[in-house]
This record gives structure tokens, C-alpha cells and sequence, in this order.
């Protein structure tokens, strides 16, 4: 199974994520803490993704290739 590199952007962020999986699977969302990244779900994401699942996981907000900001309110709760 392959893993897709994908992104979303809106006009107030740009996230990159990984996928797996067919997209009508069951969702299955995994985040990452630091200093992770979304490759750090690389193995898992094959394998639920051969599941069935449509196993996603994104660079959270400030790392990776998902917009980075330098005012700290930008990473606050109702920002994420």
C-alpha cells in the first residue's frame, strides 16, 4: 500500500499530511507530539491502510511542511 503526501490549504493555513488507504475507508486520524513528525506514523499508515482504513497523518501546526507562525497565539486551542 502506498502513502500519498497531500495538502490543504485555506487563506489562513497550508497543512501537509500523509495518507493511506482507500478514501471511502474507515477514517483513522493520528497525531504527532515533538519533535515527530507525520513520518513518524509511516509503518502504521501502510498497514491500516491495507486494512481498509483511510489512515491520515498530518504535520501538526508548526512543523514539517504545515504553515509555521511566529506569534504564539497562532498555536493556541481554538487556532488548532
Amino acid at each position: 500500500m502506498d502513502i500519498k503526501e497531500n495538502f490543504i490549504e485555506t487563506a489562513r493555513h497550508k497543512s501537509f499530511y500523509l495518507s493511506s488507504g482507500p478514501e471511502e475507508g474507515e477514517l483513522v486520524i493520528m497525531t504527532h507530539g515533538w519533535p515527530e513528525l507525520s513520518l513518524s506514523w509511516r509503518h502504521q499508515l501502510k498497514f491500516l491502510g491495507e486494512l481498509g482504513s483511510h489512515a491520515v497523518a498530518p504535520d501538526m501546526r508548526g512543523y514539517g511542511r504545515s504553515s509555521i507562525y511566529k506569534n504564539s497565539a497562532a498555536y493556541s486551542q481554538r487556532e488548532i
